[in-house]
């Protein structure tokens, strides 16, 4: 275990059960997958997500990087559509 796990109370991954295992790999798999969307986005590509949780993570990363897209709700999810720029 590495000093900011020991200090911040982390478990080494020896030590967690196998829920908090696939928990961690599911909140990593999570970002990577919205670090992902938010290039496509930059990229000018639409984007759609399903669940509630991966909708507010790509919200969160739409805010962080100031882009300019447009939101649309559907009854199984949401499109992230970039805005034509000029």
């Amino acid at each position: 275990m590495d000093a900011l796990s020991y200090f911040c109370g982390a478990k080494s991954d020896t030590t967690l059960t196998s829920k908090e295992r696939m928990n961690k790999m599911t909140v990593l798999n999570r970002r990577l997958m919205r670090d992902e969307k938010i290039k496509q986005l930059k990229e000018g590509r639409t984007v759609y997500a399903e669940s509630p949780e991966f909708i507010r993570l790509i919200k969160r990363g739409i805010e962080k990087e100031k882009l300019d897209i447009k939101l649309e709700n559907t009854n199984g999810g949401c499109w992230f559509i970039p805005n034509e720029t000029e």
